[in-house]
């Protein structure tokens, strides 16, 4: 598991699978799989507006963080919406850049002992 990593499979578009790739991504570190994300924006379907900027937002904090969707779906890389919206995707890539040195430390203790990036609460209080 020390070098696992994955996604958390085709998601769809919707806010309830947003929701549920918090649960998910801290449950595959549980699992071993310390290096994990969902599909931003989901890859079934076709996501709101709304639902993408949020997603990239959740996303760029995700271990494994990658906007896809299916060949038949409606855009949803951040050029595909308006200006706010591709403003507040990019204010969180540059977040997520920011955090490099610190998700990189992350990823080297993965590597040596295994922990996920992701952690839920009880394994650091």
């Amino acid at each position: 598991g020390r070098f696992a990593a994955s996604w958390l499979g085709d998601t769809a578009s919707t806010w309830g699978d947003l929701r549920l790739s918090v649960s998910g991504t801290l449950s595959m570190g549980l699992f071993g799989v310390p290096i994990t994300g969902a599909d931003v924006c989901g890859f079934a379907g076709n996501a709101t507006r709304e639902l993408c900027v949020r997603w990239h937002q959740l996303g760029s904090l995700y271990p494994f963080f990658r906007n896809h969707n299916d060949l038949h779906g409606a855009p949803q890389e951040p050029y595909a919406f308006d200006a706010e919206a591709l403003g507040i995707i990019r204010a969180a890539v540059l977040a997520r850049y920011s955090l490099v040195s610190y998700m990189y430390s992350l990823a080297h203790g993965a590597s040596t002992d295994g922990a996920p990036l992701w952690r839920p609460l009880f394994m650091e209080f």
